[in-house]
């Protein structure tokens, strides 16, 4: 897939700050936001992918094909009632729930994931990551400053 105009570098790290309580990551310049992110379902199940930061979304979402195999899921519960669309308007079914552990740089939080069939990004990072996980947005910089660890 080409990157949109304007987009450069890989996902990497953001900087460190010394004696600093709080983390950056860096975003991808002009990608929707996107971070890497290392995710954790099981004992020595960990996977490093991309992520989404998605400030209009309510739920945290990851596709099914991502999660090791035999894994159970949790009923979906209140995400089953909300009607969740991708990009394109196609309807994201939510089959389950899971709690992941989600590091970004050096910040590890527990998330309840809904787990979906298909989706055009691996892992989206709604509202219920980023109101626990991340203090601002700086787009100017394309940085994100999160939570204190």
């Amino acid at each position: 897939m080409p990157r949109p105009n304007g987009a450069k570098g890989n996902i990497l790290p953001g900087p460190k700050v010394p004696n600093s309580l709080e983390s950056f990551v860096c975003c991808i310049s002009a990608s929707n936001y996107q971070v890497a992110a290392l995710l954790s379902a099981t004992t020595g199940y960990e996977f490093a992918t991309r992520a989404i930061l998605d400030t209009g979304s309510g739920p945290t979402l990851i596709r099914a094909d991502l999660l090791p195999k035999g894994l159970t899921l949790s009923p979906p519960g209140v995400l089953a009632n909300g009607l969740f669309r991708d990009v394109n308007r196609g309807l994201l079914h939510i089959i389950g729930c899971v709690t992941l552990w989600v590091q970004l740089g050096d910040q590890r939080t527990p998330v309840c994931f809904g787990v979906v069939r298909s989706m055009s990004t691996p892992v989206i990072l709604g509202n219920s990551y980023t109101d626990q996980a991340v203090r601002s947005i700086d787009v100017e910089h394309q940085t994100v400053r999160l939570m204190s660890v």
